[in-house]
């Protein structure tokens, strides 16, 4: 019996696959058993994983699209191992990430959830680390997703879960969301993935359906504070969302809602305190993105409750102040004409 199960979905990856399968298959650790459902793509996909010979794979066909949080609860209910190892098509792990995350495992029985940081390859470059210990990442949550989906390793045993088929992107945020309050995560604090970013990735291609999969993640975990009516959920969006700039009413109603934030977590002990900073930090993007609009200027800025943290300015973001001011006008001056 594998102790350890490798899952992955794969639709229209020729161009990765077999690099993103050889870096599972090379891995130090080699007691795994390796599922891919490969979700009806139409390149040539079917015929690179056909030509594959390891008695560790386990290869499906599907013969029409099924979405990825329907092939990975498939995946799951199909598999041996002790532990369910994510893995998309287009990454690459690290020769030693299995055996370092079933170490990890095996040293800590309490942790149901482990990721670890992720090398951005492609299009871009650099170092994504994300927060180490449980309650920060349940703080984190919040307001992003903070474990890396492909790097994630999670314990079989205390599976009790399956990600919402209805979800058609970001499904691990909502995951997370329903989860973190009666299973364990933590972060390895080192790179084990190899992530990578390109225009056809599915988070590029879904870019509302990812939109919509975390507004459900954060009124799922805000809803642990506090009752969420019409108007809260509006607010919460336009809070978190900061796309476009706000009028002044729209600023004032956002600094509320994440204020009634911050109070209901001080009487109810649902987040660490950490929070605040954080709540804080929220803010002074959405003031970022608004100044220069509807008379919204610095002064909105002091007179908040939240944000005022940012004062002090460092030069880089003075300018970036100023170029935000002027284009800012600038549409304004577009959108009355």
């Amino acid at each position: 019996t594998p102790l350890v199960s490798v899952i992955m979905s794969t639709y229209n990856d020729e161009e990765f696959i077999n690099e993103s399968i050889s870096s599972i298959l090379n891995q130090t650790y080699n007691n795994f058993e390796f599922i891919i459902i490969n979700d009806a793509s139409n390149d040539d996909t079917k015929r690179i994983l056909d030509n594959l010979l390891d008695d560790r794979l386990i290869i499906i066909h599907n013969k029409k699209n099924q979405k990825l949080a329907k092939n990975l609860n498939k995946a799951i209910s199909i598999s041996k191992g002790k532990y369910i190892a994510r893995m998309d098509a287009d990454d690459i792990s690290l020769i030693n990430r299995m055996s370092i995350q079933v170490d990890f495992m095996e040293r800590n029985p309490d942790v149901d959830v482990v990721g670890s940081f992720a090398e951005k390859i492609g299009d871009q470059s650099g170092i994504i680390s994300y927060p180490l210990k449980h309650e920060e990442i349940k703080d984190k949550l919040l307001f992003d997703n903070c474990m890396c989906h492909p790097s994630i390793m999670f314990r079989k045993s205390t599976l009790d879960y399956t990600y919402d088929e209805n979800c058609e992107a970001a499904q691990d945020y909502e995951l997370w969301s329903r989860i973190i309050w009666d299973k364990k995560f933590a972060n390895i604090p080192k790179p084990l993935l190899k992530y990578r970013i390109h225009s056809n990735q599915t988070r590029n291609k879904n870019g509302n359906n990812q939109k919509k999969g975390a507004k459900i993640a954060r009124i799922q975990m805000i809803a642990h504070l506090m009752e969420i009516d019409e108007n809260i959920y509006v607010y919460i969006n336009k809070a978190f969302d900061y796309l476009t700039p706000k009028s002044h009413n729209e600023l004032k109603c956002i600094e509320n809602v994440l204020l009634s934030i911050k109070k209901c977590n001080e009487k109810k002990n649902v987040f660490t305190n950490g929070i605040n900073k954080l709540i804080d930090k929220q803010f002074f993007y959405n003031w970022y993105i608004s100044v220069g609009c509807d008379n919204i200027w610095i002064g909105d800025l002091k007179k908040s409750s939240l944000g005022y943290s940012y004062k002090k300015f460092s030069i880089n973001t003075f300018f970036k102040i100023i170029y935000r001011i002027i284009l800012n006008r600038r549409l304004s001056k577009i959108a009355k004409n």
